[in-house]
C-alpha cells in the first residue's frame, strides 16, 4: 500500500492546492464512469447494413427534423 506523502493526488494538493486537486478528482472520476458507460452501451450496438446513405445524429428526441428534411 501507498504511504499518503507519496500519493499523486496528496502530491498535488500539498504543491499546486485545492482547486487544482479537485479538479483533478473531479476528472479522474468522470473519466473511470465514462470508460464504464462506453463499454455497456457499445455491445448493444449492432453493425449498420451496407445500403445505408448517411446517418442522423441529433439530440432531439423527436425525429420531425429529420423527416421534414429529407422526405
Amino acid at each position: 500500500m501507498k504511504l499518503l506523502s507519496q500519493s499523486k493526488s496528496f502530491k498535488l494538493l500539498k504543491e499546486k492546492g485545492l482547486k487544482a486537486w479537485l479538479e483533478y478528482r473531479y476528472f479522474k472520476i468522470l473519466r473511470t464512469y465514462e470508460k464504464h458507460i462506453v463499454l455497456k452501451y457499445t455491445k448493444c450496438f449492432k453493425p449498420l447494413p451496407k445500403n445505408y446513405k448517411f446517418i442522423l445524429c441529433s439530440y432531439s428526441v423527436s425525429a420531425h427534423w429529420a423527416l421534414g428534411n429529407f422526405l
